[in-house]
This record gives structure tokens, C-alpha cells and sequence, in this order.
């Protein structure tokens, strides 16, 4: 079972309504970075690093707390105060109806060996990070010794190389998130999307 898990937000089965709704913001963001069109585009723009930083104050090495999760929530609203300055410059390129792509990175579990940050030019940098501008929401996986995970959007020009940090990762501290018909499923920690 996963469940979102910032404490400011009501604890709630990730279900593909919620999932779509803390999706659009990311997407929407993302779209209007002038550097989502390079052929590896890092996701870590300025106006959210210091937001970022703070959720993630140690990197992967920062332990899931009260205090994350809330430093979590002022990220996103930062997104959107963002969002809101920009007249929703983008949204023409954000497609509203899918939740592909989405990744999980148990970030506690990174051997922060910088393997992954090549493949994807950066997207996931040297300590197993996605860009903060794709991060979605931090989440409980229940009934797992995984217990918290990040999850992200990656966009689609950068899945086939995400795909290959997966299985670059030894730590296979990442996995696909994929919607099947009734509820969300981990598709296995370091397994590629097609497997």
C-alpha cells in the first residue's frame, strides 16, 4: 500500500485522482523551464533550490521527519507560487490525463556513488537525486522496509535513460510507479519499465 505521507496533508491512498493532482503542478513547472528541451534536462532550477535544500537539507543522507515533510509542502507551494507568476506559461505543453512516468527513489537506501548522474545527464545526480522540479510528493510505503520514498515525473525524453540508471544502480534504491486499472504498483526496485 502507498500512501502520501507529508503530515500537513491528509494521509490518503495514493489513488490516481491524488496522484493527477500533485502531478499537474510538476508537469506544468517543468514545462516552462527553458532547459526541458535539452536533450538531458537537469530539472533543478534556481527559483526552487533553495525550497529543495531544505527538504533535503543532507541530500540522500536526510531522514524522513515532521520537519521534512513540512519543509516538503512549503516546496511545493513555492512551485506554485512560481506557477502562478508565469500565467500558466506552458500548460499548452501538459498532458492532464496520464500518470506515466512516475518514479520512486527511497533515497535512504543510495549508495550515492554518482553511477546514475551520466546516463541521465544529470536528472539523477551524483548522491541518486531526481531534479526537485519533477519531485511530486514524498510517500509511506507501508508494509516495506523501504518505508518513505520521493516520487517523482520523469519526462519522456529522459525515460529511456532512467531506465538505464535503474539497473546501473547496485543500491536499486529506484523503481517505476505504473497505474494498473485499479491502484498503483511498484514495478520492482531497480527493473526496468518493460520488464
Amino acid at each position: 500500500m502507498i500512501i502520501v505521507s507529508p503530515i500537513n496533508v491528509t494521509r490518503s491512498l495514493l489513488d490516481k485522482r491524488s496522484v493527477k493532482s500533485l502531478l499537474m503542478p510538476a508537469k506544468k513547472y517543468c514545462a516552462m523551464r527553458s532547459d526541458i528541451n535539452a536533450e538531458y534536462p537537469r530539472l533543478r532550477s534556481n527559483d526552487l533550490k533553495a525550497a529543495a535544500k531544505k527538504v533535503f537539507s543532507d541530500s540522500c543522507h536526510t531522514r524522513f521527519s515532521e520537519g521534512m515533510a513540512s519543509a516538503f509542502n512549503l516546496f511545493c507551494e513555492r512551485r506554485l507560487e512560481r506557477l502562478d507568476d508565469n500565467d500558466g506559461e506552458g500548460d499548452a505543453h501538459v498532458d492532464d490525463n496520464s500518470c506515466d512516468h512516475l518514479l520512486l527513489v527511497n533515497w535512504r537506501h543510495s549508495l550515492f556513488d554518482g553511477v546514475c548522474s551520466p546516463v541521465t545527464g544529470g536528472f539523477i545526480d551524483n548522491d541518486g537525486m531526481p531534479g526537485w522540479d519533477s519531485w511530486i510528493a514524498l510517500v509511506n510505503l507501508e508494509l516495506t522496509a523501504r518505508q518513505h520514498a520521493l516520487l517523482c515525473w520523469t519526462p519522456e525524453k529522459l525515460v529511456e535513460s532512467v531506465d538505464d540508471a535503474l539497473t546501473l544502480d547496485a543500491a536499486e534504491c529506484m523503481s517505476w510507479l505504473r497505474w494498473n486499472r485499479t491502484k498503483f504498483e511498484i514495478v520492482g526496485w531497480g527493473q526496468r519499465s518493460d520488464e
